[in-house]
């Protein structure tokens, strides 16, 4: 039987370092989806309601991110705060090591 894969939503700020590096993690693992997007109006790619209709579980990266989604879209989904800093440059090998061990279960 073949296990379903699951839409990943990582998000973060400005969706330039934390969350796109998870998105490119869980995507090479190619056992479920993911995409990203960031809460600041200037991300790379701003957090949407499609975005949230998408995704079967959302990461995000800090507190203020989950609490911005609850506040802003109809979100029934669970969320799952992370606690990782904004201190990572992108693909930064302490920032993969963090996610591998944090989102073991879905690589």
């Amino acid at each position: 039987m073949k296990k379903i894969k699951m839409n990943l939503l990582f998000v973060c700020e400005s969706n330039r370092m934390r969350s796109p590096t998870a998105e490119r993690l869980i995507n090479e693992s190619k056992k479920n989806k993911a995409k990203s997007c960031g809460t600041w109006k200037d991300s790379k790619k701003v957090v949407n309601q499609k975005l949230i209709n998408w995704a079967d579980l959302i990461f995000t990266m800090d507190v203020f991110q989950k609490c911005f989604i609850k506040e802003n879209f109809i979100c029934d989904k669970e969320i799952i705060n992370l606690k990782v800093p904004d201190m990572f440059q992108r693909d930064d090998p302490q920032l993969i090591k963090l996610f591998k061990k944090e989102l073991k279960s879905y690589l």
